[in-house]
């Protein structure tokens, strides 16, 4: 699963996708934007490479370093945490949703 597998889908579908992690490294291989949130609000937004190769605020940067990377790296982070958090259950088409 990647950025490009991601932007393909939504594209020929016509749609966009929203991913709520905690996890820097699966936003960082899937996202082209991110927005951090802390205590119910935005606290940092930007491009992904943006915010995790220079996050400003200490709560992106405390995420970064939980995912494994060193602090405003995105590519420390360990492509085995990538790879384990995006392959797990999302590598399978989404059920289809039919509204009354």
């Amino acid at each position: 699963l990647s950025r490009i597998w991601v932007s393909k889908r939504c594209r020929t579908r016509g749609t966009a996708c929203l991913f709520v992690a905690h996890d820097l490294a699966v936003v960082a291989a899937l996202c082209d934007r991110v927005a951090v949130l802390h205590k119910g609000g935005i606290v940092e937004t930007g491009s992904t490479e943006a915010v995790c190769n220079a996050p400003q605020h200490a709560y992106t940067q405390q995420l970064l370093s939980a995912a494994g990377g060193k602090r405003g790296t995105v590519d420390a982070v360990p492509d085995a945490a990538v790879s384990a958090a995006s392959r797990e259950g999302m590598a399978k088409e989404p059920p289809t949703v039919s509204w009354p």
